[in-house]
């Protein structure tokens, strides 16, 4: 029997294609792998289950529960679509066995624990921060009987009254042991997920990560030359596809560059991708990182000057927007894949703003390898999401209440009271229509959803295979999912 057993829940609700169940984007939750790994390094017994194919694993993870009934199950919910999952999946588990001790943690549930804990009774309690320690010491205490005051940065009940801790101190990155991918199931079918740094120095109005995180913290360049050795020895590959998991890369620019010595050094080839500002410092780091680099994200988020200052971007808007066009065009002269986001209809966007977007982003075109937009969400935790009452009043901004984003605590956005959110969301398809061919799609997606190559090593998924599922999922009739 396993001390902690760690499960990631499946994405929910229906596909907007009309799938059932999500049937693409298959990650590894890095959380519940960071805890695993954590907690298998102080000697504690833990297992993670993966029920990312959806409510049938269900069925299998309450067959081995029964089975071994853990001391503790943790739950990673780490974004809104997983949250009744989550639920469905502590449910499960209580009907199992009352005595086992459901906790669940991530980006999204750790900003309504109090309210959780109100309604959901096979909750027993809710970690609201970066969970290793937190998980360690719920072992201890539950173990030892010393109380759960012990435990930092939870809250749980006590005779009828919610009682949080105090957070524990932020985790030394580089203290933590490397990364066992094998503790994952069926590792060589994610690309891994190596971490260079957690948190964000800025403040966007529409990110949670201000609010999760205390600080920004980086890993050495030896701390990450070291898990990218050791995850290309375990998937047995030389040019193995990598995620650098950062909310920006570059910010660390001596270790930067000393990693990227290290790997020139190596001998090793590995394919990476990772996500930075326009008006980060890449003029410094490009040159150390094309031989390397598949495909780089920029979070554009808006092409108008004042959208960008409202939504906390810069304040040197047009400063931003000349970086933005030099980055796009550096890193595609580089032949790396350059993707850049936008949030389609902010608080106070006007169709002259969204044209300015529009205009900004055909300018850049023949630069950019693939342009994401998406309309605003609501997520709870996010400075804008505190601070609602003001871009209400303001703008004339109203969320879109329904049944389920009530439950899900996340909400679409009518920006303002001429620009709705259905209708945003029908712009920012056909502007992403317009933008990007099959071809440029692929090369997107292609770091979303891995394929096999040269039997254990894993690779990018099969293109035609990309446009037969397109094909396919776009000819079903959308299914309204009923409560």
């Amino acid at each position: 029997m396993s001390d902690v057993f760690l499960v990631n829940p499946y994405i929910f609700p229906v596909d907007l294609r009309g799938k059932k169940e999500w049937g693409a984007n298959y990650a590894i939750n890095f959380g519940i792998l960071s805890i695993a790994n954590y907690l298998k390094y102080e000697g504690i017994s833990v297992e993670i289950f993966d029920a990312q194919l959806g409510a049938e694993s269900i069925k299998e993870l309450c067959k081995i529960i029964s089975k071994e009934k853990p001391l503790i199950l943790g739950i990673g919910c780490i974004s809104s679509l997983s949250f009744l999952p989550s639920i469905e999946i502590a449910k499960a588990v209580k009907k199992i066995s009352s005595d086992i001790f459901v906790i669940i943690g991530g980006q999204h549930t750790s900003f309504f624990p109090e309210e959780l804990l109100q309604q959901q009774s096979c909750i027993d309690a809710v970690a609201v921060n970066e969970s290793e320690k937190t998980m360690k010491q719920l072992v201890i205490a539950l173990k030892e009987n010393i109380g759960l005051k012990s435990v930092g940065g939870i809250f749980f009940r006590k005779q009828g009254k919610i009682i949080s801790t105090p957070n524990n101190l932020p985790l030394d990155l580089n203290g933590l042991p490397d990364t066992d991918y094998s503790i994952y199931p069926n590792f060589k079918d994610f690309f891994p997920l190596i971490e260079e740094s957690r948190g964000c120095g800025f403040k966007c109005v529409f990110c949670t990560n201000e609010n999760f995180y205390d600080s920004i913290r980086f890993k050495s360049g030896e701390k990450v030359f070291s898990e990218i050795e050791k995850a290309s020895q375990l998937y047995g590959s030389n040019d193995l596809p990598i995620v650098l998991q950062c909310s920006n890369y570059g910010y660390n620019l001596k270790e930067s560059e000393k990693l990227f010595e290290l790997i020139k050094k190596s001998g090793l080839a590995p394919r990476l991708i990772f996500s930075t500002r326009v008006d980060g410092p890449w003029k410094q780091f490009i040159k150390w990182t094309t031989k390397y680099l598949d495909q780089i994200r920029f979070g554009l988020e808006s092409g108008s000057p004042s959208t960008l200052v409202r939504m906390g971007k810069t304040n040197n808007p047009q400063h931003y927007l000349k970086m933005a066009s030099e980055a796009f065009e550096a890193f595609n002269k580089e032949g790396i894949t350059t993707v850049t986001n936008v949030l389609y209809g902010f608080c106070g966007d006007t169709k002259e703003t969204l044209l300015e977007t529009e205009r900004f982003l055909f300018e850049n075109k023949k630069h950019l390898s693939c342009v994401r937009a998406h309309p605003l969400m609501d997520f709870p935790g996010s400075p804008y999401s505190n601070n609602f009452a003001f871009y209400k009043k303001k703008y004339g901004s109203t969320r879109v209440e329904t049944k389920l984003s009530r439950l899900l605590k996340t909400y679409p956005v009518n920006p303002t009271k001429t620009l709705t959110f259905n209708e945003a969301l029908k712009q920012s398809h056909e502007l992403m229509r317009d933008l990007n061919s099959f071809d440029e799609y692929y090369e997107y997606y292609k770091w979303t959803s891995p394929g096999k190559r040269n039997g254990n090593a894993i690779g990018f998924c099969d293109k035609n295979k990309l446009l037969n599922d397109i094909q396919n999922t776009t000819a079903i009739k959308n299914q309204d999912f009923h409560f």
